[in-house]
């Protein structure tokens, strides 16, 4: 077995816990030097086309980096020719983009803030060498959120448009929810929960995913359509190859103990709460999300379940994320906070 520990835990549903999944399958998912290059050199096609040529790219070890630090990039440029150098695909395209900014007087954006401005002639600008440590090892970028608000619409066009804007930020620590449904399904099935009754009452609808993996919300928006399900997981294992490529490890979701409501009567000795209360239909059908202790031993064989099947169908880099309940209301477990004290009297 593999231990594999998560990466971050928000709000109050993990706050009081440090805990570890263990996993029984690892997929290695390692990238070869020259899939870093490649990648680079596909998004300079991309992003230049007739340029491809203008650029030799070497990648470093990181002995070249300065002050012990793990990541960096740098470059020149005369005679036509820019040579861009750099740890990882991720730091090759790093030096891609200040090449571009501080050189070259171009910018690369994402549409909705006006988009590309790239005027480029023959030769390319000529520059003195520059050299860039960066201060730290992982760079982190996107929120749970942003998979419900934006990237649920995406196709895969609009992925690789956003995986090289990531690579040419130096991000190296995306989040990867995309897709994870359909390892849910799998999961729930295998304990018993039908596929009708996760569709029709548990997954809410593609623009409010993440309130139902958040854990206060189901149902709502849906009924999610399997063919929907099975595209995103298709879609998911485009995704993934395409950031290790650039060198990036992808951080995949974890269990953190939203579970269909049919575990209350699936697993009745099993410590499972509705959140928040459910005085109408309404609230009973699309809130009161059903919520597994952590410290249930429901939740590790759970946990154990998700993992085998998330690393199987998308392999690892071994980073997680979990993210907690969305409930303001305390856990079910928490003592009810003291009443507040009457106010002082007012002067006379």
């Amino acid at each position: 077995k593999a231990t594999v520990s998560v990466l971050y835990c928000n709000t109050h549903l993990m706050s009081r816990y440090l805990f570890l999944f263990s996993a029984a399958v690892v997929l290695s998912a390692g990238n070869a030097h020259a899939d870093e290059v490649a990648a680079v050199r596909g998004l300079i096609g991309r992003l230049l086309p007739g340029f491809e040529g203008s650029f030799n790219l070497d990648l470093w070890d990181a002995g070249k980096c300065g002050g012990g630090k793990q990541q960096c990039f740098g470059y020149s440029a005369s005679g036509g020719v820019a040579s861009l150098g750099g740890t990882s695909g991720v730091e090759l395209s790093m030096a891609l983009n200040h090449y571009l900014k501080y050189v070259a007087n171009c910018s690369v954006s994402w549409k909705g803030t006006g988009g590309d401005s790239i005027h480029l002639t023959p030769p390319l600008p000529d520059s003195a060498p520059v050299h860039i440590d960066r201060e730290h090892q992982y760079h982190y970028y996107a929120n749970v959120v942003t998979f419900s608000y934006s990237f649920v619409w995406y196709t895969f066009e609009d992925w690789v448009r956003e995986i090289d804007w990531m690579a040419l930020n130096g991000v190296n620590l995306p989040l990867a929810y995309t897709g994870q449904e359909k390892i849910y399904q799998k999961v729930y099935t295998s304990m018993g929960v039908s596929s009708e009754e996760l569709l029709n009452g548990f997954f809410p609808g593609p623009a409010f995913l993440a309130w139902g993996r958040g854990q206060n919300l189901m149902a709502w928006g849906g009924p999610l359509p399997q063919e929907w399900v099975d595209a995103q997981w298709e879609l998911q294992r485009r995704i993934l190859p395409l950031m290790r490529e650039f060198g990036m490890k992808p951080i995949l979701p974890a269990f953190q103990g939203n579970v269909p409501v049919q575990f209350v009567q699936l697993f009745p000795s099993a410590n499972v709460s509705r959140v928040g209360t459910c005085p109408t239909p309404d609230s009973n059908k699309y809130g009161c999300a059903a919520w597994l202790d952590v410290l249930d031993p429901l939740f590790n064989r759970t946990a154990d379940l998700f993992l085998q099947t998330l690393i199987a169908d998308f392999g690892t880099d071994h980073f997680y994320a979990a993210d907690g309940t969305f409930s303001t209301a305390p856990p079910p477990w928490y003592p009810p906070p003291p009443p507040l004290p009457s106010p002082p009297p007012p002067p006379p």
